[in-house]
């Protein structure tokens, strides 16, 4: 089974190596050879080693990522959510900018905006 899956496998570096690596510790003279010390093992293949305390680290990074996305969120939400209560008490062309921003992020190119964007003249 083991010599299947290192044939099936042999495209692949990392599981040709693990395999091959297992195939000699199973092998009749498995005492007589010699095995590639298990750091030097990683180190050749690029495997990075984590310890419980590099992946308690990473997981506080990524807590903290978290955290500031959610403050940013509900930093922009406030932000949107007083637009779009103020909105009804404003003069075309802002309300429709706010609108355009606040539904797509951005205001419409000129190119597409036609006179969208222009103050009606008072007369």
């Amino acid at each position: 089974m083991l010599l299947a899956d290192h044939r099936w496998l042999a495209a692949d570096k990392t599981a040709d190596a693990l395999t091959a690596r297992y195939l000699a510790a199973l092998a009749p003279d498995w005492y007589e050879r010699n095995h590639e010390d298990t750091a030097r093992l990683r180190s050749r293949l690029l495997i990075e080693h984590r310890t419980a305390h590099d992946m308690a680290s990473s997981e506080r990074e990524i807590l903290r990522m978290f955290d500031e996305a959610e403050f940013s969120l509900s930093f922009y939400k406030r932000r949107c959510d007083a637009l779009q209560g103020w909105q009804s008490r404003m003069r075309d062309p802002e309300r429709t900018v706010v609108c355009d921003i606040l539904a797509n992020g951005c205001t419409l190119p000129a190119e597409h905006a036609g006179d969208r964007y222009e103050q009606e003249q008072q007369t």
